[in-house]
């Protein structure tokens, strides 16, 4: 008889040494399930950051835009409008990071302050054909003005750029 027991105090023993060792490998299963998760939501959270941020400073350009086409209309803007280029010149001043940049450039003006986000404008003359404007009421061909604002958040990362083309008054 105590051969007996002995067997079935070995079975138990081996089997309670098998449950430790499926419960070790299930805690490790369900932390790293854990882990995967919190990285996934802590990635939505930063994408979701980065769209309200970017969204806000669009609307930023847009309100910065709309206050240098009624600076130009009004002949309030404050800064020189860039002439036509002539001869090889690139038209596009608006496309140098250069020409945001030079303090010299009287072309590019601070539009109104907003807390944390650098906005400014250049208004350049262009010659706008009738093909060229749709939905508008332009009849003829004539002299307009090209306005383009960078809006860009002082802590860096997020920048937008818009543009807009009105023929002259």
């Amino acid at each position: 008889m105590s051969t007996r027991i002995k067997r079935n105090y070995q079975r138990r023993h081996r089997q309670h040494g098998m449950v430790l060792i499926v419960t070790l490998i299930m805690l490790m299963m369900l932390t790293t399930l854990g882990v995967i998760t919190l990285k996934a939501s802590t990635s939505e959270e930063r994408i979701a950051s980065n769209l309200r941020e970017r969204q806000l400073v669009f609307e930023y350009a847009e309100s910065a835009l709309r206050w240098c086409q009624d600076n130009v209309r009004n002949n309030t803007f404050s800064g020189t409008v860039a002439a036509r280029p002539t001869g090889n010149e690139d038209p596009n001043l608006w496309s140098s990071p250069s020409n945001w940049t030079d303090p010299s450039n009287r072309a590019v003006v601070s539009a109104p302050s907003i807390p944390n986000v650098t906005t400014l404008c250049m208004v350049e003359k262009v010659w706008l054909e009738i093909s060229q404007v749709t939905g508008g009421s332009l009849r003829e061909s004539r002299t307009g003005y090209r306005a383009t604002v960078r809006a860009r958040r002082d802590s860096g990362g997020t920048q937008v750029m818009l543009q807009s083309v009105f023929p002259s008054n």
